[in-house]
């Protein structure tokens, strides 16, 4: 059972089993060293908390040394300074190694009003062999009922766990929705994304239902394929050189979707189909009267 930082809280992880390589060599020497986790039914208990920490959020170890030392160097360069101010170097052991998951389950919660959130039988591998090298994640779970297979890399995973923009590749492949994304995103409170985007899903309305938003669908809509540019900040999202195929009728333009508290989300931008009916289509996301 590992500890987690607050005393009411549940440990942030809990396992039947913890198996790992050991190197000989490194024990004699003094400084032991473990490699190629495989964590045997594992559970994960995730707190997201307001201003952007969680509850396995930590201020020592290798790891924070090196996203540290990350960020620092980031910001330097983003400052375009010629400042030769010495920067403390990374651990090459900021880094995971190879860890694999066997029937794990993942339990989060971001708002205490709300019921806890549950990924199980979480099967799959993450993989970081160094510091600079790519990180891999090829994982296959449940979530809401359905298969899903999730596949990412990202080049800059200490920027990434930084809060500051890093590259990353993101595959989501299930019966209700597929989504690819490629591009640059910060995980950071203000939040920002930019790159490519698809999406596809087989019924608009098997997809609304399965995000769990409050939104109540009304008559079925059938498949729907989008390819865009995205860029999202805050509270607002744009959709640029967008082609959407919604049943027979296709479009390309633009959108603009803006998020604002209490209030309706608020679209906006062009659409250019070659034919379309959009009672249809408006019926999917509210019903309408006859």
């Amino acid at each position: 059972i590992l500890p987690t930082i607050y005393a009411d809280s549940d440990p942030v992880m809990r396992a039947e089993s913890i198996v790992a390589n050991f190197n000989l060599i490194s024990a004699a020497l003094g400084t032991p060293k473990f490699s190629d986790f495989r964590l045997i039914r594992p559970t994960f208990n995730l707190e997201l908390y307001p201003d952007g920490t969680s509850n396995w959020t930590s201020h020592e170890g290798a790891l924070i040394r090196g996203i540290e030392a990350a960020v620092a160097r980031d910001k330097q360069v983003a400052s375009d300074s010629d400042n030769a101010t010495v920067l403390p170097e990374i651990p090459v052991t900021a880094a995971l190694g190879t860890v694999t998951v066997v029937d794990g389950t993942l339990n989060w919660v971001s708002d205490p009003a709300k019921p806890v959130e549950r990924l199980s039988a979480i099967n799959g591998t993450v993989s970081w062999p160094a510091p600079a090298a790519i990180a891999r994640v090829n994982i296959s779970t449940i979530f809401r009922g359905e298969q899903v297979r999730i596949n990412a890399n990202s080049s800059a995973s200490l920027l990434l766990l930084g809060q500051r923009k890093a590259p990353i590749q993101l595959t989501v492949s299930s019966a209700p929705l597929d989504l690819i994304f490629d591009g640059n995103v910060d995980f950071s409170t203000s939040g920002f994304a930019r790159g490519t985007v698809e999406l596809k899903t087989p019924s608009v309305r098997r997809a609304l239902e399965w995000s769990g938003k409050d939104i109540v669908p009304g008559e079925a809509l059938g498949a729907m394929n989008l390819k865009a540019t995205l860029s999202i900040s805050q509270k607002r999202a744009k959709l640029d050189d967008l082609t959407i195929l919604i049943g027979e009728s296709r479009g390309i333009g633009i959108l603009d979707l803006t998020l604002a508290d209490k209030m309706p989300p608020m679209i906006a931008g062009t659409l250019a189909f070659n034919s379309f009916d959009i009672a249809a289509f408006l019926r999917a996301f509210t019903p309408l009267p006859k």
